[in-house]
């Protein structure tokens, strides 16, 4: 049930009045059938969520006005967790050195990979190997442009540099 025509007796004016369960709040908002961000939001109490026009059969219910101030929540509510969420990532740093511990380890993940790379293995093929050895190197690329002028230590360039020469050569690659 998504809405329903009702005659409301308490108020003066006793002409039928459509009202809305949470799915059809959900509906009327733009959330196709998806009520589990607005049900979380009636249950965190640092959040005001529109008050039921009524009650049938213990099922909240909601007015053309109720859904009008779910509406305004929800761009309110969205907006905030935008901006939540960017506050975050601005906040979030990632090291250089870090950089070049991920990309050394996923240099030795790739040689793992194609040292066990065979030409007719479905899951695991010299072309897959090739593929992936390909994409490393972007992966390296996309690094080095991030380090900018910093440079990489020697040891650290030298054990990728070399993971990825013997990951290439068990795939055939020059």
């Amino acid at each position: 049930m998504t809405s329903k025509k009702i005659v409301d007796l308490d108020s003066e004016n006793t002409s039928e009045v459509e009202v809305f369960d949470l799915y059809g709040v959900a509906n009327q908002i733009g959330q196709g059938y998806d009520t589990s961000t607005l049900t979380k939001w009636m249950n965190d109490d640092e959040i005001v969520t529109p008050k039921p026009s009524l009650r049938v059969n213990g099922k909240a219910m909601w007015d053309r006005d109720g859904i009008d101030a779910w509406k305004v929540l929800w761009d309110k509510q969205t907006q905030r967790e935008r901006e939540l969420e960017e506050e975050r990532l601005n906040s979030e740093s990632i090291k250089k050195a870090s950089l070049i511990e991920f990309l050394l380890e996923d240099a030795k993940t790739l040689e793992r990979l194609n040292s066990r790379a065979y030409s007719h293995n479905r899951g695991n093929s010299k072309s897959d190997g090739r593929r992936r050895v390909l994409e490393f190197e972007g992966k390296m690329h996309f690094v080095h442009k991030l380090l900018g002028n910093t440079k990489m230590p020697a040891e650290k360039r030298t054990e990728i540099n070399e993971l990825l020469r013997k990951a290439a050569h068990h795939v055939d690659m020059k």
